[in-house]
Formats: structure tokens, C-alpha cells, sequence
């Protein structure tokens, strides 16, 4: 099962159009699972180069043009599906406070752990060979600064990437439903 919660249309053709090619092409014995949202937002062009982030679990939307007033404020939003939008507006307020912030879509925080998780069995099993590192990793190499993820799931859905994640990590989302009538109520509820 392979599960993805893209948060822009061009995510989610990519996302589609890999796995018709891995189940009907390749004959790989996959099923896809993908959260799709009722609320009506602009969606935006693909970045260019995107696609292998999509289908590994995350990739950096949108890199922050200004430079942080002090050095060393720098944050990283990572966000999945519906939560993008506040992602978005997150940043806006951060950039105007002078914290330089970058937009990370998080497609899937299942393939970001899967993946992890095989690296480490596999570093773990052979001991001798050159070590595999996680795409995770791989993507955030020399990034510092404090990261946020953000998720309509459940807090533990991003939060099982802390291992892999720097030292600075925070993780934003529900652990529970029926809190409230609206989902803006319930993600002031969990704030």
C-alpha cells in the first residue's frame, strides 16, 4: 500500500500517472491510496525538476528568497495536502517577522519513513559495506534552522520521521476527531 496526501493538482497527476506505470506496466503488485480534499484552492504550475520528490514523499516547493535579519533564524515548513494552504500563509507571517522560510510538500510521510526504515535495516545488516542514507536526509542535507511539519493526520503520522529529522523538529496535527464542527475549529483545537 502506498499512500500519498498530495496538496496541489500537478502532485497528483505525477502520483497517478507513476502508479498506472508501476501496477499496469511494470506488473508490480501495488495499491494506492490517496487523500484528496473538498476545498476549493488556486493550484499552482509544477515547480520544475519536482517529480522524483513527489513520488519519494516530499520535496522543497518553495526555497525563501530573503536572507533571516539574524543569522542562523531560518524555518522549514514541511506540510501535507489541505494543510499546505496554512503552511502557505504561515510562511507569510514568518517572512514578515524576518525569518527566512522554506516550503517543503511532504506527498507522502509514509514513503519519507518506508524508505528511512530500509535504510537503516540495510545499514544495519551490512555493517561493512558503504552506508544507504534516507531520501529524508538526503533532501534536508545542510539545511538548518528549526522544522515544522503539518499535517491534517494524526501528529504520529509525520512525528514517526523524528529519528531522521535534525535535532530542531516539531510536528503540528490532530490525534483525535469529532473535537469539533469545523476542521478550522479543529486545528485551533490542536492548535
Amino acid at each position: 500500500m502506498i499512500s500519498y496526501d498530495p496538496a496541489f493538482a500537478y502532485e497528483l497527476a505525477v502520483i497517478v500517472h507513476d502508479g498506472i506505470r508501476r501496477m499496469y506496466v511494470e506488473h508490480e503488485h501495488k495499491m494506492y491510496y490517496i487523500t484528496l480534499y473538498n476545498e476549493n484552492l488556486p493550484m499552482p504550475a509544477m515547480p520544475e525538476g519536482v517529480e522524483e520528490g513527489i513520488k519519494r514523499g516530499m520535496y522543497r516547493y518553495k526555497q525563501s528568497k530573503k536572507k533571516s535579519a539574524q543569522a542562523g533564524i531560518k524555518a522549514h515548513l514541511l506540510a501535507s495536502g489541505i494543510i499546505m494552504d496554512q503552511a502557505l500563509q504561515a510562511a507569510e507571517i514568518l517572512e514578515s517577522e524576518g525569518v527566512s522560510t522554506d516550503i517543503w510538500s511532504a506527498t507522502s510521510w509514509s514513503e519519507l519513513y518506508r524508505d528511512a526504515n530500509a535504510c537503516d535495516r540495510w545499514n544495519m545488516a551490512h555493517p561493512g559495506e558503504k552506508e544507504k542514507v534516507p531520501y529524508l536526509q538526503q533532501a534536508l542535507k545542510g539545511e538548518d534552522g528549526v522544522f515544522v511539519a503539518a499535517s491534517d493526520w494524526v501528529k504520529l503520522t509525520p512525528g514517526c520521521l523524528a529519528p531522521w529529522m535534525p535535532a530542531d523538529f516539531t510536528v503540528l496535527g490532530t490525534d483525535g476527531f469529532g473535537l469539533s464542527e469545523s476542521r478550522e475549529s479543529l486545528r485551533d483545537y490542536f492548535r
